[in-house]
C-alpha cells in the first residue's frame, strides 16, 4: 500500500466533492523577492540626472569660527574654488579678517576663467583671467 500525504489525500476528498484546489506555486518567492530586491538596488545605483555636479575632492582645515580658516574644492564640471582666511589684529578695535583665494569657472562660450582675490578691511579685490 503507497503512503499518501495528508494534503493529497485532502486535495483527492474535496476533488470529489465538486471543491475546486488552488495548488501551491511551483516557483519560488525568494527568488523572485531577490530578483526584486536587485532591480530596485540597479535602478537607484543607476545616475538619476546626468547633469548634476557632484564634489570629487574637498579639503577643510581650522573651520571652528576662531582666528583664520582654509577650504577648498572641486566639482565634477571642473569648477574649483580655494579660500584662506587670518585673522589680523585679534581682540583690537582694527580687528579685521583677511582673505585670500581663487576659483575658476566656464562660462556660457565654453572660455574657463581664474578669479584671484583678496579681502580684507578695504574691501574686495579680484584680479579675472582667462585660462583657456
Amino acid at each position: 500500500m503507497r503512503r499518501e500525504s495528508l494534503v493529497s489525500r485532502i486535495g483527492r476528498r474535496l476533488r470529489t466533492k465538486g471543491v475546486p484546489i488552488i495548488r501551491k506555486r511551483r516557483r519560488s518567492t525568494m527568488k523572485t523577492i531577490i530578483i526584486f530586491a536587485i532591480a530596485i538596488a540597479g535602478a537607484l545605483a543607476a545616475p538619476q540626472n546626468p547633469n548634476d555636479i557632484t564634489i570629487i575632492k574637498q579639503e577643510e582645515s581650522n573651520n571652528i569660527g576662531v582666528g583664520g580658516y582654509h577650504f577648498s574644492y572641486e566639482q565634477s564640471d571642473g569648477q574649483k574654488r580655494e579660500e584662506t582666511a587670518e585673522l589680523k589684529n585679534e581682540g583690537t578695535d582694527d580687528e579685521s579678517l583677511d582673505v585670500t583665494g581663487s576659483f575658476t569657472f566656464t562660462s556660457p562660450d565654453g572660455h574657463t576663467y581664474r578669479v584671484d582675490y583678496t579681502a580684507d578691511k578695504d574691501g574686495f579685490h579680484p584680479t579675472i583671467n582667462l585660462v583657456k
